[in-house]
């Protein structure tokens, strides 16, 4: 991708089974990667002046190297960004631009099943563990959203909030 594609992506427009089985990483997914959940592509293209969240998301979504959303947070982004007024056009702009920045994870019946082990395991709501569940079938080591436990780990992801300081690791002398 080129730098002017991944900075549009990343502001936006500017005018206005078994359990072992289960949580595996999909056998295709590239390893790494980042999934950024839905709130922090809102916070990234709303703009808000008084929302300090702004910068930092901007900052995180400008910095992926290799970034990974879902068909539900491209749904959600699109829901949330109508209700807070924007023009389809608009909405359809920035999703152009964060699908040519991101790879999107599909979803099948295996991602939806998995979701769903992830549920009962960890007692998420049924969208979280989707989303839990698309990262890692996507083969990604980090999930960037504020809707779960910062500093949570599920299966080899660890799950961070951005808008707080990272969990502090242990080193072993």
């Amino acid at each position: 991708m080129n730098p002017k594609s991944a900075r549009e992506a990343a502001r936006g427009s500017t005018s206005h089974g078994s359990i072992t089985s289960t949580y595996h990483r999909g056998k295709n997914a590239i390893p790494g990667g980042s999934f950024v959940d839905t709130n922090i592509w809102v916070y990234a293209h709303l703009q808000a002046p008084e929302d300090p969240r702004h910068p930092r998301a901007l900052e995180l979504v400008y910095g992926l190297t290799d970034g990974v959303i879902s068909a539900q947070v491209a749904a959600e982004y699109y829901n949330v960004m109508r209700r807070a007024g924007r023009e389809d056009s608009w909405i359809q702009e920035n999703l152009a631009a964060m699908l040519d920045y991101v790879r999107c994870q599909a979803m099948d019946s295996a991602l939806i099943r998995r979701s769903w082990a992830i549920r009962n395991r960890f007692g998420l709501s049924h969208w979280d563990a989707e989303i839990v569940a698309a990262a890692l079938a996507a083969g990604c080591d980090t999930l960037y959203t504020e809707d779960l436990q910062h500093g949570q780990h599920i299966a080899g992801l660890i799950i961070i909030d951005p808008f707080k300081p990272l969990p502090e690791r242990t080193v072993s002398h």
